[in-house]
């Protein structure tokens, strides 16, 4: 199902004249919050910030 999933995501999506694709900015180290020992790093205020912006320059385009 998973497999199947993917497929449909990688193979119909990019060709729907309604997608549009928004890359991720650069981040620097500032943009990373370091959880604790074991923890998944996440993205801190400001790397929030980075991708929203981001994101509302693709939205703002449509």
């Amino acid at each position: 199902m998973i497999s199947d999933l993917n497929w449909a995501i990688q193979m119909g999506v990019p060709f729907d004249p309604a997608v549009r694709v928004a890359f991720p900015p650069p981040f620097t180290p500032g943009d990373i919050q370091v959880t604790a020992g074991g923890g998944s790093p996440h993205r801190s205020p400001s790397g929030q910030d980075r991708l929203a912006n981001t994101l509302a320059g693709v939205l703002n385009g449509m």
